[in-house]
């Protein structure tokens, strides 16, 4: 593990551990990001159910950032066709022209 480091992250009150690659200084500032991304909706969640044990709280909070994820993935695969289908449609009007 040479090639590795140890940051400290928090989510919901408790340390974690995690090893990253010190060349890669990118994986820790999106490890940072995301925990803070995910401790902002805990938050949130903690707020609006304040009568919810901190398990469920974790759980609304991985679906929604879940479901975020894969809406965002879905989009990403929209702009590609669109993008390829464009690429198509250039190509063709060239064939056409000539």
């Amino acid at each position: 593990m040479a090639d590795k480091r140890m940051i400290n992250l928090t989510i919901a009150g408790r340390k974690y551990p995690l090893w990253v690659d010190k060349q890669d200084e990118k994986e820790e500032e999106l490890l940072r990001v995301a925990t803070k991304l995910i401790n902002k909706k805990m938050d949130q969640y903690q707020k609006k159910f304040s009568n919810r044990d901190i398990f469920d709280i974790l759980a609304m909070t991985t679906l929604q950032t879940a479901k975020e994820l894969i809406g965002s993935k879905q989009q990403g695969v929209k702009s590609i066709n669109i993008e390829g289908l464009l690429e198509i449609n250039d190509k063709l009007d060239e064939i056409i022209e000539e």
